[in-house]
């Protein structure tokens, strides 16, 4: 039996295309030499204990594995298009030349 692995997940844009592989694969790769029909391909997922995974998997009954997954937080405050130093913020560089000053050599 070959394992096939899919990762991601989190939203219904990302799992929902996975699972819909995942069973078209186990559909095709069921042989008639197999006994009783059995798969060939065995899904694994590995996705986010948060996710829309960790409610769909169990039910569909899939291997799968869940991480405690959280996003990355930016070191800067992002910037709404057209937002410039009147709402407080400033370009990166700018931002990056003031919070880590280049010194110079004595």
């Amino acid at each position: 039996m070959t394992v096939v692995a899919f990762a991601g997940g989190k939203t219904a844009g990302h799992f929902h295309p996975a699972r819909n592989i995942a069973e078209a694969l186990v559909r095709e790769c069921r042989s008639g030499a197999a006994p009783q029909g059995d798969a060939l391909v065995s899904p694994f997922f590995v996705g986010a204990a948060g996710g829309i995974e960790a409610r769909e998997l169990p039910l569909l009954g899939y291997d799968h594995v869940l991480f405690p997954l959280q996003g990355w937080t930016h070191p800067f405050p992002r910037r709404r298009p057209g937002a410039g130093d009147a709402a407080g913020t400033r370009s990166l560089p700018e931002a990056r030349t003031r919070s880590f000053p280049r010194r110079l050599p004595a």
